[in-house]
């Protein structure tokens, strides 16, 4: 027969190791604030799993009520570390799982029953993965792993009603280490939640970590912009969204006029700030849907899906004269630059996105040659 002592006791230890490992984690890296959040629930956990072991050597209002408040703090403090890790808001929401056994276990005919004791906490256990689980699987994509990550939650909460209902269709003894196997049976839940904490706390971060990665391999450091990689990357996805819904997209080429007699004039400090001041109105001036890029030096490019010719023109003569009027101040010295334009306009279905940017970069050489602060548009769309 299954020893329930002896399952407490390697949960007590499984827990206290898992959160220990999570405190290591944070003290080193201080980052993200998740590893605090799961290190403190396992710390919560293996207090109350231990105090359960104690039954019969310690009161029983500390080794049932106590110690199964501070088992269901966990799961609060669970879902707070993926909320930290979606940089949500975390909130009183964290204490769910708990207040709802605190709340409800004074009242009598709860308190005197073990059957109804474990139901309630195994329906309270089942809350604390529900919210764990669709906080994963709300900011997931079809190939991350957090939708594999809540549907094990989601296991954890059919694991957890089993456990109530079946509380609920047998009776459990008053003294639990006299309760019959499928209660032990039961026990091993946790060790699979346990399991399923350190998966989270593994594979979330190192998702994140990988996409901070795949994100500054993409984003040019001095303006914030897409590099060249990454709009070339974004772009090809926009162009194809914008074929498969049969609508045109636009492309726009800027370069900053004279750019060089800036930096040999003011220095290169100056030049950085007109750069970087230049994304950022060009970024208050675009949609959600526009991808703005970087190309290299004074260049940068816009995609404008769905824009027709006139449309491409009045993002461009907006950008374009906004940016005219701004002076820069370096030093006390007023700074002066502006933009050309050239833009490309094709339907998406037929269009490529390299022939896009050698039509717009045309369009862009008429314009330096016709003086300079000014947008002009390719004559022909693309064959």
């Amino acid at each position: 027969m299954l020893d329930i002592l002896t399952i407490l006791v390697l949960l007590t230890c499984m827990s206290g190791v898992i959160g220990a490992v999570f405190l290591v984690f944070w003290f080193y890296r201080r980052e993200p604030y998740a590893y605090l959040w799961w290190g403190i629930g396992c710390c919560f956990s293996t207090g109350g799993i231990f105090l359960l072991a104690s039954r019969n050597q310690i009161p029983d209002f500390v080794s049932i009520e106590i110690a199964n408040a501070l088992i269901l703090v966990a799961p609060g403090l669970w879902w707070a570390g993926v909320r930290d890790i979606n940089r949500q808001k975390v909130g009183l929401a964290a204490l769910i799982p708990c207040m709802i056994w605190i709340m409800l276990v004074p009242i009598p005919w709860i308190n005197e029953s073990t059957t109804y004791r474990t139901a309630l906490f195994s329906f309270a256990m089942a809350a604390g993965f529900v919210m764990i689980a669709s906080s994963l699987w709300v900011n997931s994509t079809k190939r991350s792993i957090r939708r594999p990550l809540a549907l094990l939650c989601m296991l954890q909460v059919a694991l957890s009603l089993a456990r109530g209902g079946m509380a609920l269709g047998a009776s459990v003894p008053q003294n639990i280490f006299e309760a019959p196997p499928w209660f032990a049976v039961s026990l091993f839940q946790p060790i699979l939640s346990m399991f399923v904490l350190s998966m989270l706390g593994l594979l979330v971060v190192m998702e994140q970590t990988e996409q901070r990665l795949r994100s500054a391999a993409e984003i040019d450091p001095l303006t914030a912009a897409l590099n060249r990689r990454g709009f070339l990357a974004k772009g090809e996805k926009a162009l194809e969204l914008a074929a498969r819904e049969k609508q045109d997209i636009g492309l726009i080429l800027f370069d900053l006029d004279h750019f060089k007699s800036i930096n040999d004039r003011y220095g290169h400090l100056a030049g950085d700030d007109v750069l970087a001041t230049f994304v950022a109105l060009a970024k208050g001036l675009l949609r959600p849907t526009d991808i703005l890029g970087r190309m290299g030096g004074e260049e940068f490019a816009i995609i404008l899906p769905g824009a027709d010719e006139d449309s491409a023109r009045c993002v461009a003569e907006r950008i374009r004269s906004t940016f005219n009027k701004r002076v820069f101040d370096h030093g006390g010295i007023a700074v002066r630059a502006s933009v050309s334009a050239g833009i490309a306009v094709h339907p998406a279905e037929t269009a490529r996105l390299n022939h896009l940017i050698s039509k717009a970069d045309e369009a862009l050489y008429k314009a330096k040659a016709a003086g300079r602060n000014r947008t002009k548009v390719a004559l022909a769309r693309i064959a």
